[in-house]
């Protein structure tokens, strides 16, 4: 998430890479991708907006990670950035999934078939980092 003062102008939402895999520890984790921040002219305003993600690939169609991964909804609403300092702030976590199978409208509304399945984490290590940025 980055935020300037109150504002938030970019979200991820919770991005799930999937199993570790037969790692031997410690190790070192690096993720990177584009951002942009805020919003642009014609996109919408509230929950999901411009660069506050939206459900990618979830809820899931089985009780399993999916080989391209998935992005749970930011729930975010972005605003527009303005020149200044702004303060980038992540979380990456190891954490076991618990698959639940919900019906109806919970699948459907979000575009996908019923049955469908949502994930609950349980947390067993968390690193968390703040970074400063500016922008022009």
């Amino acid at each position: 998430m980055v935020r300037q003062g109150t504002n938030i102008i970019y979200d991820s939402g919770l991005v799930d890479f999937g199993p570790a895999g037969p790692i031997k520890y410690p190790v070192d984790v690096v993720l990177f991708g584009d951002a942009n921040f805020g919003f642009w002219p014609g996109a919408m305003n509230g929950p999901n907006n411009g660069n506050c993600s939206g459900n990618s690939n979830y809820p899931l169609t089985a009780p399993t990670f999916p080989a391209t991964g998935y992005v749970v909804e930011s729930n975010s609403t972005c605003q527009e950035p303005v020149a200044g300092p702004a303060t980038f702030t992540t979380f990456t976590e190891l954490a076991t999934p618990q698959y639940r199978q919900v019906t109806g409208r919970a699948c459907t509304s979000k575009g996908v078939a019923s049955p469908c399945f949502t994930v609950k984490w349980t947390r067993k290590y968390e690193i968390h980092q703040d970074f400063s940025i500016f922008l022009q």
